[in-house]
């Protein structure tokens, strides 16, 4: 099974090829498995992996520079996080997702940071692709964010690929253990 360490330094399409063919030697591995105990003994391994995945995740920062370069200008990190607020609170949310944007927010006018985290930047990219852009300012505006935000999209990319691969193991295993298990064709599918 790939370690997400083994990919420090590399490019995430090295880490994919890497997956891809990973997930083939899984997908056998996990084929001749005989009963469920050597499924559950798997699943055993595979969250343990995904635990420190998990706690990976809880504890890196990615550096953040200090400017970008975009169409031959140079913004300040505070000119980008202002077009990133400005942006950002173009977003309309429902009730119960107010206080998460509110928090990222928050979180990028107080510019009192030099790293940022996984699920900060996770959430910062989730929530500007939900925002719609309209003229040649906004365009510029996010064009600019993006440039800043690709600074640390290596390593992102690495991380968010890493919780893929965990996630298409366990889904092979899942189906291994269906074809083990079969439920009665009279069960009704919610209850499969």
């Amino acid at each position: 099974m790939i370690n997400r360490q083994d990919f420090d330094g590399k490019s995430y399409q090295e880490m994919a090829a890497a997956m891809e063919a990973d997930l083939v030697l899984y997908r056998e591995k996990v084929a001749v498995f005989e009963d469920l105990d050597a499924c559950n003994a798997e699943e055993q391994i595979l969250m343990a992996s995904m635990d420190e995945v998990q706690e990976h995740l809880d504890s890196v920062k990615y550096d953040l520079p200090t400017d970008v370069m975009y169409d031959g200008r140079k913004y300040s990190k505070k000119e980008v996080v202002a077009k990133m607020v400005y942006l950002l609170n173009k977003l309309e949310v429902k009730w119960e997702q107010t206080l998460g944007l509110y928090q990222l927010v928050t979180m990028w006018k107080s510019d009192t940071f030099d790293k940022i985290g996984y699920r900060v930047y996770d959430s910062t990219l989730r929530c500007l692709n939900q925002v719609s852009f309209k003229g040649l300012s906004e365009w510029t505006d996010i064009l600019v964010v993006n440039e800043y935000l690709s600074q640390c999209h290596n390593e992102y990319s690495l991380d968010t690929g890493m919780l893929i691969y965990l996630s298409e193991c366990h889904n092979v295993l899942m189906n291994r253990m269906k074809e083990l298990n079969p439920q009665d064709d009279n069960v009704p599918e919610a209850l499969n």
